[in-house]
């Protein structure tokens, strides 16, 4: 391949409930192959987390939003041409259809790659797909398109109930559900249209109790194909695959059953002439009589990395090969078991609970952020290994909805609990396995590996973080490489390991616990662990290595002493200045606690460092709700005043004084998560006087803990006093964000300050912007209240970046789907302590072009002041309400700054309804004016648009 040949790849954004982190991880691989064929790769993404621009070029990362129009400014300034879209997931799909639709391709001079924008476009549009496939007699469940609730009557007249409806173009099961009556089917139709691209959806016969089957399938150019496999889905359908428990090879396929599956898979990705890797999934009758394609992912999915693990084979470089010309080997075969093991089964790690998600209907979309593996010489011993390891993480309710599957599994063992399982070739598998032992994906180095250090990281998914944390232990380990160390890499995400296999020394797959780990030591004999910059797993995992007489590197965070409230206990003894807290340690000291504060507390119980529960009360009766659930232990209380300005702070401390602090400010009110706000780097509101008083009370600190490493900390300023609210020791979440945003590597440097290396001079504060929007999944929390909370609920984040503040902000906002909408109606509920700063709001939102609407209170405001303005109901005061407009789709932006949580107001309801209808719903005052700020800058085509080199370069040069 020349190497002036410049392609541009759009990355999938942050995590989501439809698209989890191995997304992002798929995606980096893609980069680094498409480099490593003498192609100049420019990145277009703005997830602060992304992987994708490591081994690139100095201005290869263009972190920006997805538009046509920054398409248009990325090609003029690179002269990308072609484009990869599939590694983007949904996104790329959305930008797909827009770049085609709108005649962009013809302006620009650029193509796809391959054939995958046809591919996109078949398999995307659920009903071409069906028709396609019906062409060629490939079997389909009996299906109607349907583009309004008129055509969807008829097809449920049609069909009959129970109907499953998806929509066109959707990720993850998003927007589909089952209805079994006529009472739930117009909520889950009006839902699908929503979320589908093009406002059609697919009504179809629901196949309860099927099985499903994932075959992967491999094709070129030239029309050959053959099976890379067939992965098995324990549980039956409707059961999602992104939630169901993965089997592979197959726990009831014989050799005449695989090879059908097959066959028509590679009939289907030639009907609908893919090239490269597809995941074709199928559904079969329990009594294998009939045999129906039910989805098609054209491209690199979720399903490919387990399967990439257990064969050893490299799937998604086969994939862009074929996809940029190459030609299929045809001695590759389904090779079935890899040496080690006889089955392998993918657990999924659930973040929310099901009885949070729809409204009556059934709803399928995915609650999934990342998968573990656990193998076993047998189905048996695999299924005793997942128990073993669920029950010992101790997860909570989501975690039970997985052993649901796994008891399904268990008791396709008989009454003996084990039996043998037949492979491919209907044979028994009776390979006896000595002992079980990690799965090594790959080993580059094959030297003396006893001085390694063992890197651990993944297993966390969820709303409790985990992929940032995973991309710090990268930076960690990459800085400990370039050191000269030597570094292995351990986790339980298949699609991690795989992406690690470029990284590490070696690179192991297997649970994040003692027991599993203790085969990597027997093997390498490496003994030293790095357990800090991994997450909560990892953590974990590190108290029982620590326990065990092995070396932790960055063993601060598990030291007695190192939680919150042991920290603020020695801040205030040392004279350091600490925002005022109290700690109850019975019933009677937390009622003192409540009968005299000023609410709303911060209720905190910390374990240690790796179990902290934060929640905001609100009343009396919250915080003896709270106490009863957790009366036997330790509660650190704070008050969470108004008008306190918050500061977050990054900082690294060396064993030589060097210490590094890094500012950043939060836009929403104190004491909500540091994941969940709306983040602004530099710091906007402090002043010079204020940065210098912030570096200095994080340097008493960090004197006074003699932590060592990355510590975060949370400062308050009032009366103008600066006071410490919280520090805790370890990298944080936010860290991938500070890296875009000023440039330094602080989990690297941290890290190598725990080695008594010292981290670089600091630079000075960047002149560029940089606005960190949250994606928090309102949908799936809409029966909790969404107003801010401590603990946090954000999936991912997304990234602003530009030389004026207002122009940053309008990125993150466009990328977050706050977009102006001129004639739109925007619906304003504001506490009467913020209806002076509602009118500087409302006249914003008229100068965007919305049209206001309130209730009477505050309608009589702002009416008062000259606006015009449309007065609504209370939910008491008649119909129709505000809920009524809110549910007929009648609004497009909701601003409800309440007065304080109750569960039974007029606020909990809209906010609620909102959330369900995906109407974006502001709760705090600050994040509502910036957003109304932002929406004058909204405008992509006036957006400067810049690589992130450049940005820092003109920050240096400044």
């Amino acid at each position: 391949m020349s190497g002036d040949r410049v392609v541009m790849v759009v990355g999938p954004g942050p995590v989501t409930l439809g698209q989890g982190p191995e997304f992002q991880f798929t995606a980096a691989r893609g980069c680094r192959y498409l480099r490593g064929m003498g192609m100049r790769v420019i990145v277009l993404e703005d997830n602060p987390s992304t992987l994708m621009d490591v081994g690139g070029g100095e201005e290869g990362l263009f972190m920006e939003p997805p538009a046509p129009e920054v398409v248009e400014k990325v090609v003029k300034r690179t002269g990308a041409q072609s484009i990869w879209f599939s590694l983007g997931g949904k996104r790329g799909w959305n930008l797909a259809l827009r770049l085609a639709g709108e005649g962009w391709y013809e302006r620009l001079g650029l193509e796809p790659e391959g054939a995958e924008d046809r591919a996109l476009w078949l398999c995307g549009d659920r009903s071409l797909l069906r028709e396609t496939l019906e062409r060629r007699g490939i079997s389909n469940p009996a299906f109607r398109a349907v583009a309004d609730f008129r055509e969807g009557q008829e097809a449920a007249v049609s069909l009959g109930f129970p109907l499953l409806v998806r929509p066109h173009f959707s990720c993850g099961g998003w927007g589909a559900g089952l209805a079994y009556n006529l009472e739930e089917y117009p909520l889950l139709l009006d839902e699908a249209m929503r979320e589908s691209i093009t406002g059609e959806v697919l009504v179809e016969e629901a196949l309860i109790g099927w099985r499903k089957y994932v075959v992967l399938a491999l094709r070129d150019g030239e029309g050959r194909s053959r099976v890379a496999g067939v992965v098995e889905q324990a549980e039956p359908l409707p059961r999602h695959d992104q939630d169901a428990v993965l089997a592979y090879p197959s726990i009831s396929l014989g050799e005449e059953e695989a090879y059908g599956l097959g066959e028509l898979a590679k009939e289907v990705a030639e009907a609908l002439d893919i090239v490269g890797l597809a995941e074709i999934k199928l559904a079969v009758d329990p009594g294998w009589k009939e045999v129906y394609v039910i989805d098609v992912n054209p491209c690199p999915w979720r399903v490919f990395p387990l399967l990439e693990t257990a064969l050893g084979e490299d799937l998604l470089r086969i994939h862009i090969s074929l996809v940029m010309g190459g030609e299929l080997n045809r001695e590759g075969s389904d090779t079935g078991n890899r040496p080690g093991f006889g089955i392998m089964l993918a657990v999924p790690r659930l973040g929310y609970e099901e009885e949070n998600m729809g409204e009556g209907y059934s709803a399928l979309g995915s609650r999934a952020l990342a998968r573990r593996v656990y193998t076993g010489k047998d189905l048996g011993e695999a299924v005793e290994e997942v128990m073993r390891g669920l029950i010992s993480t101790g997860e909570g309710s989501p975690e039970r909805e997985v052993l649901k599957g796994v008891r399904y599994l268990s008791a396709r063992l008989g009454k003996s609990g084990r039996r043998q399982v037949r492979t491919k070739r209907g044979e028994e598998n009776t390979r006896k396995i000595e002992s079980l032992q990690p799965l090594c994906i790959s080993r580059t180095s094959q030297g003396d590996l006893a001085d390694a250090v063992v890197f651990l990281a993944g297993d966390d998914g969820g709303p409790s973080g985990g992929y940032e944390a995973e991309v710090n232990c990268l930076n960690a380990l990459e800085a400990w490489r370039k050191a000269g160390g030597r570094a292995l890499f351990c986790t339980a995400d298949p699609s991690l390991a795989m992406y690690g296999s470029g990284e590490a020394d070696a690179v192991y797959l297997a649970p994040l616990e003692a027991g599993a780990l203790g085969g990597i030591v027997s093997s390498t004999g490496a003994c030293r662990f790095a357990v800090g910059y991994g997450g909560r797993a990892a953590l974990e995992c590190g108290k029982d290595l620590a326990r065990a007489g092995y070396e932790v590197v960055d063993g601060v965070v598990l030291q007695p002493g190192a939680g919150i409230m042991q920290a603020l206990d020695s801040l205030s003894s040392s004279g350091i200045p600490v925002a005022d807290f109290r700690l109850s340690g019975d019933m009677e000291e937390a009622s003192e606690v409540l009968e005299e504060g000023i609410y709303p507390l911060l209720a905190t119980v910390d374990s240690g460092g790796t179990g902290l529960v934060q929640r905001l009360i609100y009343t009396e009766e919250d915080g003896r709700a709270f106490l009863e659930e957790f009366k036997h232990e330790v509660v650190l209380w704070r008050e969470v005043r108004e008008g306190r300005q918050e500061v977050q702070v990054e900082a690294i401390a060396s064993a030589a004084r060097n210490h590094v602090a890094l500012a950043w400010e939060q836009v929403d009110e104190a004491g909500i998560c540091a994941c969940d706000g709306l983040a602004v780097f530099p710091p906007s509101y402090l002043t010079s006087g204020q940065s210098q008083e912030v570096s200095a009370l994080a340097e008493k600190a960090m004197d006074v803990l003699g932590w060592r490493g990355n510590l975060s900390m949370r400062m308050v300023f009032e009366d103008g006093e600066v006071n410490m609210w919280e520090i805790t020791p370890g990298p944080s979440s936010s860290l991938p964000f500070l890296l875009r945003a000023s440039g330094k590597p602080m989990a690297a440097w941290g890290f190598m300050a725990l080695s008594r290396r010292s981290p670089e001079e600091m630079m000075e504060t960047p002149r560029f912007n940089v606005v960190r929007a949250p994606r928090i999944p309102f949908a799936t929390i809409a029966s909790d209240d969404i107003l801010p909370s401590p603990q946090r609920r954000s999936t991912g984040a997304v990234l602003g970046v530009a030389s004026d503040p207002g122009v940053a902000l309008a990125k993150a906002l466009w990328s977050e789907g706050l977009r102006p909408q001129p004639g739109g109606r925007a619906f304003l509920s504001v506490a009467n302590r913020e209806k002076r700063r509602a009118l500087l709001l409302a006249r914003e939102l008229q100068a965007a072009g919305y049209i206001l609407m309130a209730t009477k209170g505050t309608a009589h405001a702002l009416s008062a002041a000259g606006l015009k303005i449309a007065t609504v109901n209370k939910l008491r005061e008649g119909r129709p309400n505000i809920l009524d407009h809110i549910r007929n789709g009648e609004v497009g932006l909701v601003i409800n700054i309440p007065r304080g949580k109750s569960p039974h107001s007029d606020g909990f309801y809209i906010r609620a309804a909102s959330a369900r209808h995906g109407i974006p719903c502001i709760t705090n005052m600050e994040v509502a004016l910036a957003l109304a700020r932002g929406l004058r800058n909204a405008d992509p085509a006036d957006w400067e648009v810049r690589p992130l080199e450049e940005y820092g370069r003109s920050r240096q040069e400044v």
